[in-house]
């Protein structure tokens, strides 16, 4: 029985590495909006919701171009509005991804580099927690992957499989705006590979034209949306003014910029790329790492660096026993990806629970503050403010109601914003010590 499962094992590993990353990415998928990236749950959320009653995507800001928004629409009208549906998109997404890195190791090398590079890439803690949450990064990864495995078929196999990465190019710039730099590596694998010029400009006009429809219609009926954008760029080195209320935040990004940018450079003079096909995957992930550097306002800013990277270091090996020497950074990303969805709930914060209580006791409020004002605004249906430390002394001392988090605590408390709050609202209550409502003295 033993050895039959084994041979089941050994002769199903693609589908063992799926039936592991299905269990992984879809525990907690069932939960109300919480504390990891909850924002960009709800601000998705809400904006399908607009689009689905009737509403313009133009009605926003350009915050990115709106191929996901448009898709998960798309995906509404056949399953309605449903969080936990929309979180299996996103999981479907992640396996997509997962099954073209096998093939691309696979192409690039053999069938134990597309096993080994998919297996780490599936396990790795950071795609276990983001394929679980409504994000934009890992549906345009899905979309930039394909880009890249179909160019890698145009090069090793058929020059007809660059159209279809094109097509993916257009379809990945429509979607974020600077996942379209994997068109840079393309090219320096195509033209090492001798690929005539006419094939990757090719590429080029697939990528205008899928997205050309849609800017040349916003441009003659609200050429404003795409200025609107503009503040949202201008947050370079992480030191706008998303970050300027949370310099712990703030300052772990920067950090994580240059500590990861210094593992690349260490692990590329360790072992230094010989073949095109490493250094072109060398290129990959050092273009993407340096956005990153520019831009470390989230770390999942970081994702599109580990599909490159992980091909990259278990293709550089080349050696029949790879599996095990792998084995242990395969068990070890196992075992923390298990360990963060255990003690998930530990620190998973109710705001659904949070704003009942507020909407059932303190009905006649007139204005919220949140530090985490879409999530807030999504429980509310109304306008929420956001607490911001600069702003504070704008809050209205009536009818205020104000909720933020034991973690915001901390940089309220940096920047003492906690003594204005204490010495003008009264508390209320809070919820499991996680989350906390403040108000205004004639609501209390």
């Amino acid at each position: 029985m033993k050895n039959k499962l084994l041979n089941f094992i050994q002769n199903h590993q693609l589908g063992m590495i799926f039936i592991i990353s299905i269990i992984l990415y879809t525990i907690w998928v069932w939960l109300p909006f919480g504390l990891i990236h909850s924002w960009n749950e709800a601000y998705y959320t809400m904006r399908i919701t607009h689009i689905i009653e009737g509403g313009s995507y133009l009605d926003g800001v350009f915050d990115n171009p709106p191929f996901f928004v448009y898709s998960l629409s798309f995906l509404s009208k056949i399953i309605n509005i449903n969080i936990t549906l929309f979180r299996l998109f996103i999981v479907f997404c992640t396996l997509v991804t997962t099954y073209v890195v096998y093939h691309i190791g696979y192409i690039l090398a053999n069938k134990r580099v597309g096993l080994v590079s998919s297996a780490i890439y599936a396990f790795f803690p950071m795609t276990v927690i983001f394929s679980k949450i409504i994000q934009i990064d890992m549906f345009g990864i899905m979309l930039m992957t394909a880009t890249f495995y179909f160019a890698v078929l145009g090069i090793k196999k058929n020059k007809r499989w660059f159209f279809l990465s094109g097509f993916f190019l257009g379809l990945t710039v429509f979607t974020k705006i600077p996942m379209g730099l994997i068109i840079i590596p393309i090219f320096y694998f195509m033209f090492h590979k001798k690929i005539e010029i006419k094939y990757f400009m090719m590429i080029i006009i697939e990528t205008i034209l899928v997205p050309l429809p849609w800017i040349a219609y916003v441009w003659s009926a609200n050429p404003s949306f795409f200025i609107s954008g503009a503040s949202s760029s201008s947050n370079f080195f992480g030191l706008g003014p998303m970050h300027s209320g949370v310099p712990y935040y703030q300052l772990s990004m920067i950090l994580l910029a240059i500590l990861f940018l210094l593992f690349l450079l260490i692990s590329i003079w360790k072992r230094k790329p010989i073949s095109i096909e490493e250094k072109t995957l060398v290129l990959y992930f050092l273009i993407f790492s340096g956005f990153f550097l520019l831009l470390p306002n989230h770390e999942y800013y970081l994702l599109p660096i580990f599909v490159p990277l992980f091909i990259y270091i278990v293709l550089s090996y080349k050696k029949k026993d790879i599996l095990k020497k792998f084995k242990k950074i395969l068990i070890i990303f196992l075992a923390i990806s298990i360990i963060l969805l255990i003690i998930r709930p530990i620190y998973e914060i109710n705001w659904e629970e949070s704003v009942d209580f507020v909407k059932e006791n303190y009905s006649n409020y007139e204005y919220i503050y949140s530090t985490n004002p879409k999530v807030t605004e999504y429980y509310f249906q109304k306008k929420v403010n956001w607490l911001h430390p600069n702003q504070i002394s704008d809050i209205s001392e009536n009818n205020t109601i104000i909720l933020f988090t034991v973690y915001d605590k901390i940089d309220l408390e940096n920047v003492q914003v906690m003594e204005i709050i204490e010495e003008k609202f009264i508390f209320l209550r809070s919820f499991n010590d996680k989350i906390f409502i403040y108000g205004s003295k004639n609501l209390a």
